[in-house]
């Protein structure tokens, strides 16, 4: 028994060491490149390019006075930032202004080059940095905070850096939430309001204290110093290491004064990376230890003030109708009220409509949404009375290349969406009075919604099926949001809130027939920070709304009197009750036609925002102000900071700022696209290894990559290399290439030498993408050479959905298929080529498991045998995926002019942990199980003649844990068995090691 095992046993102790080092090395090449990707730029725009004294800000010519904008808040942020932080920039910093997309965002990279990208579209009021106080220069001070304190490099990396360039940059590698809650600290700092004076952060950390969450080793919502680099699975997930990150830098300032955590990003320039307590104990005396411990204490004693603060007045109890969570918002009602609609965002559901029956208290999944939609939902008629469809808006690719929000009618009775839209730029959706609708679109009336403008700034627009119409424009790119269409006598009236820059966010109205404002409330000063959101117009001509007003989110209700008396005589104000004393807070209030005394909101709670049905008061006093979380959590370091209100209050604080330094000129993709690093790379491949240096780069829009990599592989005579430029300023994207690859037989332990130039045109239309292009290809196999040239043409279709607790990140449903025709007909041998792919992925029928099915066939057309054959069988590296797979064999087992595979893996959770050891670079998230058969066949299997006659067995089992490396690099290890059922055909007994990114 010993004989038959102990080969067997020195087998898998050397795979599993030749693995392990394969995979750390792919990991660490990985982290060199980290840096944040974003979608392909419209190729048809035009851009201009102004220089400022530390920018190259590059812009379509409609966002030109954006631009200016834009370009005075940076050139302020870089004088206080770079004295902050003492660090200054050594060049110009790329700045890319994108008006292709709805999503608001902004993105920072310091790899390859510094760069920032700022999408034109303001910042949601119910998202958690919704209570800015100017969002353009709160996303300057944010993403140019990420990109000065990234890009200091000190002592001996400042040596690295000069050898091997941007790559060397150490503070890319902090955790996320020192990243983000320093860039959250100085935007509060440095302003009158930013998260730190929300009140959305102190509702999230105050409802987390009163739960006990907070250093909770809850699965899903516990709170823990390991979590905040966005291990809290459900919720607050990607918000934690900015809030909480927040909180930690707010604690750094207390020890180490207002600059504190500049201190601490300057200081870790020169540090090793991943040794974060040892910068916190020389520059502030104390580890991260002792100040999450104290923020816990800090965090729980100001929400136990301010619950108390709360709770003088009868405290509203929500009653949880579906429990849904995260950022869950947008219901609607039937007119009985027994149904409710809402927009979902869930953990386990994903994104998409549910809806909510009272009778039964069910709640179920209406749609399914790849993409995020916007913040309402209205049940429109279809005619008649009668409920035919949800009206929303999400988002949707325009013109393959534009990601814009347009308006959408989900048809209930036929479960259809209809797309009343198309590159709209239209968010919020409400219908007028008298509207209805058909299969075929409106039949009457017409849609109002919050149009994003070609500018930078955005409108209330009215839309009749046929014709738009701008019915109020903002001027200095201040934000609208949630437009309703007044009923009863107030028919009239559209009314939306409207968020001035450097001031607070309240109610407005415009007249549809003349076009005249009226501002409905007003409440003047930075110190109160308010939010005035979700309005909604009840049938008796009243308006309930939300309100940070006092600094908790509760529900306010304006008399259908005092609307009349504002709308009739203009600077009159609407004076507006409080009816609710929430602990937490809540959004969107609606009633029912039928019921128009039972009221709906969004109610939050520790998971999010949820469905509840809520009891309201009267004569509610105005709320007891509680004071921001900015100042609640060290109070002795407010007066240090002195922030100048007159600096952020106003819109242009100075005449500089209504135009940018220099004069426009045309855009260039140089000096960006130059070579900013250059890396080494070892990787252990079967029988060998292989050394190399790669480098890349792109310009700043992206249009032009280029990727250089030359290796040498011990067990060939050849040369490795990859030479790949790619072009994106046109709608196909253009590939030229050229490559050699080492094509390794293990069964036989030879390196056949494969030889590619190749120019490929890609378009996507859909979830579908075309490919087509020319190849000309050389190859040794067995020691004979041939060549030949030809015609390439490629089609897949991918269509996924990933929930976001879903086992993989490529999801637990959907299909993938792949096609790939090949014609050869230059050169010494002359054949064509088809292959084909396909992947189905299936449900089971317990939650989160899954099957994944895959299909895989390649065929070589060639009279004279002498193609390139088609290499199957188990993997060649770990690292990466590979077709033709039967694992449990040698690579090149399977091998010749035609080949097959089949795959079927059945996915299970095993345990859900999402716990590190404290600030250690090492995030264990989940353990799963995957089981496996395999089966293949070709033209030789196992160096024998088979066409096709033989078909060996593989089968394993593997043991797949998620972790985070490095605190930003997600990977999936795989712990497995395989085992070939066939020993003549070259099976065999495998323990196997895999490494397998899943991204950032």
């Amino acid at each position: 028994m010993s004989d038959c095992w102990t080969p067997g046993i020195r087998r898998r102790r050397s795979r599993l060491k030749r693995r392990v080092v394969a995979g750390l090395t792919a990991v660490l090449i990985g982290l060199a490149g980290v840096s944040v990707a974003s979608a392909k730029v419209a190729p048809d725009q035009t851009w201009e390019t102004v220089s400022t004294r530390h920018f190259r800000i590059h812009y379509p010519p409609t966002y030109r006075r954006f631009t200016a904008y834009l370009a005075a808040y940076l050139e302020d942020a870089y004088e206080v930032l770079s004295k902050r932080l003492s660090w200054e920039l050594a060049g110009p910093l790329e700045v890319v202004v994108r008006g292709d997309t709805d999503v608001a965002n902004g993105q920072a990279s310091v790899f390859p080059f510094n760069r920032l990208v700022v999408h034109a579209v303001p910042f949601s009021p119910t998202s958690s940095i919704g209570e800015y106080d100017n969002w353009i220069r709160t996303l300057a001070f944010h993403e140019l905070t990420h990109v000065i304190a990234n890009d200091i490099t000190r002592g001996a990396f400042s040596v690295g850096r000069t050898i091997f360039g941007s790559v060397a940059k150490m503070n890319s590698y902090q955790p996320l939430w020192l990243i983000e809650g320093l860039a959250v600290y100085e935007e509060t700092a440095l302003g009158i309001f930013g998260r730190g004076r929300s009140a959305f952060a102190d509702m999230v950390i105050r409802t987390a204290s009163r739960e006990g969450l907070l250093d909770s080793t809850d699965t899903g919502l516990g709170v823990t110093l390991d979590r905040l680099n966005g291990g809290v699975p459900e919720w607050p997930h990607g918000v934690t290491p900015y809030l909480y990150g927040y909180v930690m830098n707010r604690m750094i300032a207390e020890k180490g004064g207002p600059l504190g955590p500049a201190k601490v990003a300057s200081a870790s320039g020169g540090y090793l990376p991943f040794f974060v307590n040892t910068v916190a104990k020389d520059v502030l005396g104390v580890d991260y230890y002792d100040l999450w411990d104290q923020a816990v204490q800090r965090m729980n004693a100001v929400s136990t003030s301010d619950l108390e603060r709360i709770r003088r007045e009868p405290v509203t109890a929500p009653k949880v109708l579906a429990r849904s969570g995260r950022l869950s918002r947008g219901p609607t009602l039937t007119p009985a009220g027994d149904v409710a609609y809402f927009i979902r965002d869930s953990y386990t559901e994903g994104l998409g409509i549910s809806s909510w029956e009272r009778g039964s208290g069910e709640t179920r999944v209406i749609t399914r949404w790849e993409r995020d939609g916007g913040s309402s939902l209205r049940l429109a008629p279809r005619h008649a009375d009668r409920p035919g469809g949800l009206l929303y808006s999400r988002l949707e690719p325009h013109k393959e290349f534009y990601l814009h929000s347009d308006v959408f009618l989900f048809d209930l009775e036929e479960e259809e969406e209809i797309r009343l839209t198309h590159g709209a730029r239209a968010t919020d959706p409400d219908f007028s009075p008298d509207f209805a609708w058909g299969v075929s679109g409106i039949l009457k009336g017409s849609v109002v919604y919050v149009k994003n403008l070609n500018d930078g700034n955005q409108a209330i627009a009215r839309w009749d099926g046929t014709e738009e119409a701008i019915l109020f424009r903002t001027q200095r790119f201040e934000r609208l949001a949630t437009p309703v269409w007044g009923r009863g006598r107030s028919r009239e009236w559209v009314v939306f809130s409207y968020k001035v820059n450097g001031g607070n966010e309240r109610l407005m109205a415009v007249s549809v027939k003349s076009r005249m404002t009226r501002m409905l409330t007003r409440h003047a000063g930075p110190s109160l920070r308010v939010s005035e959101v979700t309005p909604f117009w009840q049938m008796d001509g009243g308006l309930l709304y939300a309100s940070t007003l006092g600094g908790v989110l509760n529900l306010y209700r304006i008399e259908a009197a005092q609307l009349d008396r504002a709308f009739a005589e203009e600077g009159v104000l609407a004076i507006p009750s409080r009816i609710t004393n929430f602990e937490t807070g809540a959004m969107f209030p609606v009633v029912s036609q039928g019921q128009p005394d039972r009221l709906l909101a969004m109610a939050y709670e520790a998971s999010g925002f949820s469905l509840a049905e809520i009891p309201t008061s009267k004569g509610l006093a105005n709320p007891a102000s509680l004071d921001s979380l900015h100042s609640k959590l060290s109070p002795d370091t407010i007066a240090a900071e002195k922030p100048d209100p007159e600096r952020y209050w106003v819109d242009w604080p100075r005449p500089r700022e209504e135009h940018s330094e220099g004069d426009p000129d045309g855009y260039s993709a140089f000096p960006a696209l130059w070579p900013k690093f250059w890396l080494p790379f070892f990787e252990k491949v079967t029988d060998g290894i292989t050394l190399g240096a790669q480098t890349q780069g792109q310009d700043a829009l992206e249009r032009h990559r280029y990727t250089l990599n030359v290796a040498w592989d011990n067990r060939a005579t050849f040369p490795v290399y990859r030479v790949l430029y790619q072009y994106d300023g046109l709608y196909p994207t253009i590939q030229i290439e050229s490559r050699q690859d080492n094509q390794y037989i293990g069964l036989l332990k030879l390196s056949n030498a494969l030889s590619t130039n190749a120019m490929r045109f890609h378009y996507p239309i859909g979830n579908y993408q075309v490919g087509f292009g020319a190849t000309v290809s050389s190859w040794r196999f067995f020691n004979e050479s041939n060549s030949s040239g030809g015609l390439q043409f490629r089609f897949s279709h991918m269509d996924f959905l990933t929930l976001p607790n879903a086992l993989d990140p490529g999801g637990d449903r959907g299909r993938r298929a792949d096609l790939s025709l090949s014609g050869y007909f230059l050169g010494g041998t002359q054949f064509s080529t088809l292959e084909l792919r396909y992947e189905q992925r299936a449900p089971s029928l317990w939650d989160r498991h899954f099957f994944r099915l895959v299909g895989s066939a390649g065929a070589n057309f060639d009279a004279t045998g002498q193609a390139p054959p088609f290499v199957g069988g188990g993997q060649e590296s770990v690292v990466g995926s590979q077709g033709f797979l039967v694992r449990g064999y040698s690579p090149g087992a399977l091998y010749g002019a035609r080949l097959a595979t089949f795959n079927a893996e059945y996915w299970m959770p095993l345990k859900d942990i999402y716990r590190a050891r404290g600030t250690l670079p090492l995030f264990y998230e989940r353990a799963k199980l995957r089981f496996l058969i395999d089966t293949g066949s070709a033209i030789m299997v196992g160096g024998r003649r088979s066409q096709f006659t033989r078909w060996p067995l593989g089968t394993g089992v593997e043991v797949l844990s998620d972790i985070t490396l490095a605190y930003h690099f997600r990977v999936t290890l795989a712990l497995g068995f395989h085992l070939g059922l066939d020993e003549k055909l070259g099976g065999e007994r495998q323990v196997v090691v895999g490494l397998y990114s899943r991204g950032l």
